[in-house]
């Protein structure tokens, strides 16, 4: 079953992204997911995110939430900077406690993608008893709209950019023409 409309992931409301006064200890636990393809991830990113490809499989999926619970555990998520904060988001939940709480943070161009790899999330934490140990986010307007608002973004280098791939002519209509980059 592929369809990700029904996916439970709390959205990451945009009035929190990037703001320095939501700085708090919310920001070592937060891991951040592009689901783009490499050749869109490699013209810009969100900083600390990890490139996971829609190809991934269910099975990776676990492995990979399985690494990340276990460096959580050891206190070795690492530290983050200008990330969406999610000390808003309600949870709907009283095992919610922040103090413990891994926050998996998934984007790609406009939300579909995303929404797809959070699913699978959601589906590999509750195969492996873990859900208490790790909220599912979908960042709101994905990276378009990150960028669109002027948002801190580095390319492969590891340089700051503004430009961002648009994925295809239709769904780049919605990213500001001076922001469009394909290489």
């Amino acid at each position: 079953d592929t369809d990700a409309t029904n996916v439970k992931a709390n959205t990451v409301p945009d009035s929190n992204c990037g703001k320095s006064e939501e700085k708090n200890v919310m920001q070592k636990k937060i891991v951040l997911f592009d689901t783009r393809a490499q050749k869109e991830f490699l013209v810009s990113h969100l900083e600390n995110a990890h490139w996971v490809g829609e190809e991934t499989t269910d099975t990776q999926v676990v492995d990979l939430m399985k690494e990340y619970l276990k460096l959580e555990d050891n206190n070795q998520v690492e530290d983050t900077n200008d990330t969406p904060s999610v000390s808003s988001v309600s949870h709907g939940s009283d095992s919610y406690d922040p103090e413990r709480s891994i926050h998996f943070v998934c984007y790609c161009a406009l939300g579909y993608r995303s929404s797809q790899l959070a699913r699978k999330i959601q589906v590999a934490l509750n195969s492996e008893n873990l859900m208490q140990k790790a909220f599912v986010h979908n960042l709101e307007g994905s990276i378009f709209k990150w960028a669109n608002e002027g948002r801190p973004m580095i390319n492969n280098d590891g340089n700051s950019t503004k430009f961002c791939h648009p994925y295809n002519t239709v769904f780049g209509l919605t990213l500001n023409k001076d922001l469009k980059k394909y290489e």
